[in-house]
């Protein structure tokens, strides 16, 4: 038996993937999220509901602590 040509296989996200629980909306950290830059952090907002779904040490913050 020959498999078929239009067989789909699920496709796996990404790893750097971020998921918004309020509405279910998905893209990769380097995605469509908007980015509040604050003096110590990062919050990643969902471009859909508004709802913050990350908030991250800011870079320059990591590299003082280190």
């Amino acid at each position: 038996m020959v498999p078929s040509s239009t067989h789909t296989e699920r496709q796996l996200p990404h790893k750097a993937t971020l998921y918004c629980q309020d509405c279910t909306h998905e893209s990769p950290v380097t995605g469509d999220w908007i980015i509040h830059d604050h003096t110590t952090s990062l919050d990643y907002v969902c471009p859909e509901c508004g709802n913050t779904i990350q908030s991250r040490a800011a870079e320059r913050e990591l590299l003082t602590i280190a």
